[in-house]
């Protein structure tokens, strides 16, 4: 809505765009993983199954929310439903369920670049679920035309740089 009023340059949504009238590139695909705290039961490596999934205090995000909505569907694919799980709060960002995974509330699904800072000084751990994998594309939109000017273009030329560095990074392991 904003980028039709003309009030931003450009933005950076999860998913496809809901209108045909913007300019939209995928820049990046994300994977949605599940986080622990230091402090968690579930010893370093360890792998957790369906069943493990649907004992543990969960921390969501938003119903509406794009991540929720990938989240969702992907539990859905392996045979599990809300009803299924221990949904013990809804948030409304991945920076408060890192948060409240960090303070022992419970296990989150986050973004695995939302993470990095929290990986490194060992405050939350990653546990992969057999059988489940999220991911999500995160895709730049702006109006249709040039290049926005000013600080707008260079992210904009700067993201799809990356991009593209990414694919042809991706295209050589595959030869190699």
């Amino acid at each position: 809505a904003a980028l039709g009023r003309s009030d931003i340059d450009l933005g950076i949504i999860e998913g496809p765009a809901s209108s045909r009238e913007v300019f939209r590139r995928s820049i990046l695909q994300d994977r949605l993983v599940l986080i622990v705290g230091r402090r968690s039961p579930w010893p370093p490596k360890a792998t957790a199954s369906l069943q493990d999934l649907t004992q543990v205090p969960l921390l969501m995000r938003e119903r509406g929310s794009g991540s929720r909505r990938v989240v969702e569907l992907a539990l859905r694919r392996v045979g599990l439903g809300l009803k299924d799980l221990h949904i013990a709060m809804d948030l409304d960002s991945i920076v408060a369920i890192i948060s409240a995974v960090e303070a022992g509330l419970g296990a989150g699904f986050v973004s695995e670049w939302a993470i990095r800072k929290e990986l490194r000084l060992g405050t939350v751990r990653v546990i992969p679920v057999e059988g489940l994998e999220m991911h999500r594309d995160l895709t730049l939109i702006r109006r249709f035309g040039p290049t926005p000017e000013g600080p707008a273009g260079a992210f904009e030329r700067m993201a799809l740089a990356q991009r593209s560095e990414e694919h042809t990074s991706e295209l050589q392991s595959h030869h190699d």
